[in-house]
Formats: C-alpha cells, sequence, structure tokens
C-alpha cells in the first residue's frame, strides 16, 4: 500500500510552497511530513484539538491565528507576530515545516499587498534555512491574475493529488463500499462481520483499517473487546472519486 504522501523526494528544503486543497487533506499531507522527522509548526484559525487529533501521535506546535492576543506565545494577532514566530521556529528546529492554513482568515484582515511583503520577508528566512513552508488556500480563493501571479513568484503552487489517487488496493475500496452500505442501513459494522463479508484474515483487516483510519477515511469506536467502523466525510468523498 503506498500514500500518495509517501514520496516527498520532490520537496525542496529551503523552499515555499502553495497548497490549494482543503483543510483536512493539507493537514494529513502534513503529518506524513511529520513523520520523516521534520519538526512541524500549523498556523491555524481552527481549534488546537482538532489539529492535534489529525496529527496523533505526533506532537507538533500550532499556532493559532486571533484578533487579540492574550499573551499566550501560541497567539499570532498581526503580520508581525506571525513573521517573528515562523523566524524563532526556524533558529531553534533544523528541518522544519510550517503550514499556514488560515490565509482566508488573513486575506480578510490585510490587504493582499500587506501579505505579500510578509511572505518576501519570511522567504527571506526560509531560503536560509532547511525548512519546507506552505501555505494553503481553498480553491475557493479569489485572487486577480496580477496577485496570482505575484503568489506564483513566491511559492511553488501544489496542488494535490486526489484522494483516489493513493486508494491504489481494491480491498481498500471493498471496505469503504461495505462500511458506507451497512451504514445506510444503520447496521453496526464489527471487524468480525468485515472478516466474514469479505473474506479477509483478521491480520489483513486490522491493517487496512488501520491505514484508512490514519488517512482519516474511517473513525473507529471500541466498544468492549470489538472494534466498530464509520466513515468519515473523506471516507465518502474517496468512494465518490474512486468510482466516477
Amino acid at each position: 500500500i503506498t500514500s500518495r504522501y509517501d514520496n516527498l523526494s520532490k520537496f525542496q528544503d529551503g523552499s515555499s510552497y502553495l497548497i490549494v486543497d482543503d483543510e483536512e487533506d493539507t493537514l494529513t499531507f502534513l503529518k506524513s511530513v511529520a513523520e520523516m522527522n521534520y519538526s512541524c509548526l500549523v498556523i491555524t484559525r481552527n481549534k488546537p484539538d482538532y489539529i492535534k487529533k489529525i496529527f496523533k501521535p505526533k506532537k507538533i506546535q500550532i499556532a493559532v491565528l486571533k484578533e487579540e492576543n492574550d499573551g499566550s506565545r501560541f497567539v499570532i494577532s498581526n503580520l508581525n507576530e506571525l513573521y517573528s514566530m515562523i523566524k524563532q521556529f526556524c533558529r531553534k528546529h533544523d528541518n522544519t515545516a510550517i503550514l499556514i492554513t488560515g490565509m482566508d482568515y488573513l486575506l480578510n484582515s490585510y490587504s493582499f499587498d500587506e501579505i505579500l511583503k510578509t511572505i518576501y520577508r519570511l522567504n527571506d528566512v526560509i531560503h536560509e534555512s532547511t525548512t519546507l513552508f506552505f501555505m494553503r488556500i481553498s480553491d475557493q480563493t479569489i485572487f486577480t491574475e496580477k496577485q496570482m501571479k505575484s503568489l506564483q513568484s513566491e511559492l511553488k503552487v501544489l496542488p494535490l493529488p486526489s484522494i483516489s489517487d493513493f486508494i491504489v488496493d481494491i480491498q481498500l475500496m471493498d471496505i469503504l463500499r461495505y462500511i458506507q452500505k451497512e451504514g445506510k442501513q444503520n447496521s453496526c459494522i464489527a471487524s468480525k462481520k468485515l472478516r466474514k463479508e469479505l473474506g479477509l484474515s483478521r491480520p489483513t483487516i486490522r491493517k487496512k483499517t488501520r491505514f484508512l483510519e490514519e488517512n482519516g477515511l474511517v473513525e473507529i469506536a471500541k466498544k468492549g473487546r470489538e472494534k466498530n467502523f464509520s466513515l468519515t466525510n473523506k471516507g465518502k468523498k474517496a468512494i465518490k472519486e474512486f468510482d466516477s
């Protein structure tokens, strides 16, 4: 089984990238970077607990974008604080990966020119380090042609592949489809039932469901000695993409 995130050779330390993808997929991508022994910093508008759940058991640093700084060193309330935190993180750690996933918030709070100047300053730091720097935008974020060209001059645009690109094992799709079918009937989907219906061994079910859980495609709840499976929105999206 190979993940679309396994090969990081195309990324160069000391480089900056613009990711066009949804937040959950981007965070899953960064988790794979963390597993390559990079120290990771996520700058977000989201709740830290949500981020930590995706990265578990890996520990990362999370900074939250807010309008006002409450005195916490993990809160960023302006572009200067954003620059300072990233600069300090780069100097403190070797082999760092930094993701800003709150770009829509920044674009609503500051002018494009102010953000671009901050990117210029950040790149001066990034290019002299062993950092992988990522800024995420959604495919709904709107830029003028001039603005997009300015971003592309500083950031390499990186549209990540669709989810179905890394579901290359047909047994994985069989598991997802079965969970979806039984879920529609409000059936309890235990690992014993999966083994019986799909004709897979206990070790195979364990390995493949762990992969699906780690990539955010299923959720697993323990009920006594058994495990019960349910699809996430990402899992439903994977089925839709694979079958289209």
